[in-house]
This record gives structure tokens, C-alpha cells and sequence, in this order.
């Protein structure tokens, strides 16, 4: 039996909440979309990590008439692969230390940043994690670097910037990650747009979304990144476009688009073909 998520959360100011156990959302934040995760370069939608979070989220630091700045700081704690015999019985794990800010003008011009530092043990000189996508340095079978990398996150949004709600809104999102232990083949971005309603409530509510990726082969852990996008492997580059729409009260359909390629083609790549993907979902949200 596979268990999704099963944690406790306590929330004793305002401003402050502690999580444990395998949390149904992730703590750490991301380019959102509109209410959906238009950025899957660090983390798939799909994990839901094993750990301990303590989240810091202090509203109104600076309260104006035009003008609001709140700050916030993400912390926790995430078990990688439990019981790994292969690892002598240590079990690897990763810290995340994330400050950041949200900066509203007007009510209608949004800015939200933050850097995250990502601090893993028991993962250098180790063997391969569990659903790796095979396509980091390995020497012997285990991984030849750290990946103890920084990671900035940034969005950039208007509401209802053409007035008469035409588009209810637009925004711009990015990520970017630097691992410093490897000399090349050490970064990773992502860059974005996405247009279209807050969220999908009823019948005729849309977004669309496009986004370019390039990931190199070791930027980041091949266990986190989208698993559509190339298989989740690595050494890749590409498109992703995506169309939401409303079918009901919380239910909606959407179609994505996937074009990756290999950023080295080499002998000791696992993977040197274009990979298309065309993918049709249909959710429902309670």
C-alpha cells in the first residue's frame, strides 16, 4: 500500500506553523501559475516529500495605502531515500533554508523572490537514489558530485493589465540554480508566461502557459525535476506549453505539450532523440 501523505501541522502564531511526516504540500516555494506549478525544473507536482517543515511567514513588514511588502523564510527537513541498504543504512537527506519577500503595489502589480540554499547528506560518493532518471555524473555507480546548490525563484505578475478583464491577468516566472562543486555542466533555468484567470472555478475559466528549460547534467538531482519532461533525466532543454480550462465547479481539463532535446549528444548520454510529449488530464478539485 503506497500512502500519499499522512502528517500533523501546528500552527501557534499567526506567522509561524511546523509540519511533520510526509506533507501533502511542499513547503518550499515555487514559480506558481496561477493557482497550478507552472515550474517543475527543481520539484515534480507529484512528490510529496517525507520530512519536517517550519515555515515563517510575517505579513505587512511594510503596510502603505499603494503599497505592501511581507517577508517569509521556508525551512525543512526531507528524507531522500529511507532505508537505502545500499548506503550502509545511513538514510540521505536534504535541508532547504529559503528566505524571500512578496511585494504588492496597488492591488494590482505583484513581486515575489526568493533564494533557497539546498544542503544534502549522504549523497557524494553514494549509489543512485530511488527513481533516478539515470542521467547524473556517476563513478562506479555512485554520484561523483555534491549537489548542494543555490536555487532563485522569482515571479512577476499584472492584474487585469488591459483593463475590461479581457485577461484577467499576466505574469512572468523564472528559476535558476548554480551547483557549485562541478566546473561545468552546473546550472539550470527556467523562464515563463502565463495568462489567463486567477483560478478555475466554473464553466469557460482558462489559462495558458508556456515555458523554455534547460537543465544541465549536473545542475541538479535527477530525482526531482518533472518525470514528462525528458523521463526527468538531466542534460536536457526544451519547451513546454500548456492550455487549463473549466469544465465545471471545481472540475477542469488540461493539455500540455512537451519538446525536449539533448543538451550534449553524446556516447554516454542514455538519451539522444527530440522527445515529444502530448499529455490530456482531466481533475477534480476537493
Amino acid at each position: 500500500m503506497i500512502i500519499d501523505y499522512a502528517f500533523a501541522q501546528y500552527t501557534p502564531l499567526k506567522w509561524l506553523s511546523l509540519s511533520g511526516g510526509k506533507l501533502k504540500t511542499n513547503p518550499i516555494f515555487r514559480a506558481n501559475s496561477l493557482g497550478f506549478w507552472a515550474s517543475e525544473l527543481v520539484w515534480d507536482n507529484d512528490i510529496t516529500p517525507e520530512g519536517a517543515a517550519v515555515v515563517l511567514n510575517y505579513p505587512a513588514l511594510l503596510n502603505l495605502d499603494t503599497i505592501k511588502f511581507d517577508v517569509f523564510m521556508n525551512n525543512a527537513f526531507f528524507i531522500l531515500d529511507e532505508n537505502n541498504p545500499s548506503n550502509s543504512g545511513r538514510e540521505p537527506y536534504m535541508y532547504v533554508i529559503q528566505p524571500g519577500f512578496n511585494l504588492k503595489i496597488m492591488e494590482d502589480i505583484n513581486f515575489k523572490a526568493a533564494l533557497a540554499k539546498y544542503l544534502f547528506s549522504g549523497i557524494e560518493h553514494k549509489s543512485q537514489l530511488k527513481f533516478s532518471a539515470n542521467s547524473n555524473t556517476l563513478v562506479g555507480g555512485n554520484y561523483k558530485f555534491k549537489y548542494d546548490a543555490w536555487i532563485g525563484t522569482a515571479e512577476f505578475g499584472f492584474n487585469n493589465p488591459f483593463s475590461q478583464n479581457i485577461v484577467p491577468y499576466v505574469g512572468l516566472f523564472g528559476e535558476y540554480i548554480l551547483n557549485p562543486d562541478p566546473d561545468n555542466e552546473n546550472k539550470a533555468y527556467i523562464g515563463g508566461i502565463r495568462v489567463g484567470y486567477p483560478s478555475l472555478k466554473k464553466f469557460g475559466d482558462w489559462q495558458l502557459i508556456y515555458a523554455y528549460r534547460r537543465l544541465e547534467k549536473d545542475a541538479w538531482l535527477d530525482i526531482f525535476p518533472d518525470s514528462t519532461f525528458y523521463s526527468g533525466a538531466t542534460n536536457s532543454k526544451g519547451h513546454k506549453a500548456s492550455i487549463y480550462f473549466g469544465l465545471a465547479k471545481n472540475l477542469f481539463c488540461d493539455l500540455n505539450y512537451f519538446h525536449a532535446v539533448n543538451i550534449l549528444d553524446n556516447s554516454s548520454s542514455p538519451k539522444k532523440r527530440p522527445e515529444d510529449v502530448l499529455q490530456v488530464d482531466i481533475q477534480f478539485n476537493f
